[in-house]
């Protein structure tokens, strides 16, 4: 099992942490439960030890990913604009 920080596309809220019964990469699509609610995320990096609460499951690895200079470019814009991480990669179009 590994455990993941996400990034809910298009959403201003804070990265999220979830965890996946089958390996992922940075930059996968997933689809996540967000106060029962599905959202899709984007995988923006792999945690090392369990977190300290209780972590929900990542519902579904969805096809398509975002490549690395992707989730570089919108880690500046979200710098530089003040913005979220979801929401400069909501500017972007998986490949």
């Amino acid at each position: 099992m590994g455990y993941y920080t996400v990034a809910i596309l298009r959403s201003a809220g804070p990265l999220l942490t979830y965890r996946s019964e089958s390996p992922l990469s940075i930059g996968n699509l997933v689809r996540v439960s967000v106060r029962g609610k599905e959202k899709e995320a984007v995988v923006i990096t792999r945690e090392t030890d369990a977190p300290d609460f209780e972590t929900a499951e990542i519902l579904e690895r969805l096809p398509r990913r975002y490549a690395p200079w992707q989730i570089e470019s919108a880690r500046f814009v979200a710098e530089y604009y003040f913005a979220s991480i979801g929401e400069a990669l909501g500017l972007f179009h998986p490949l």
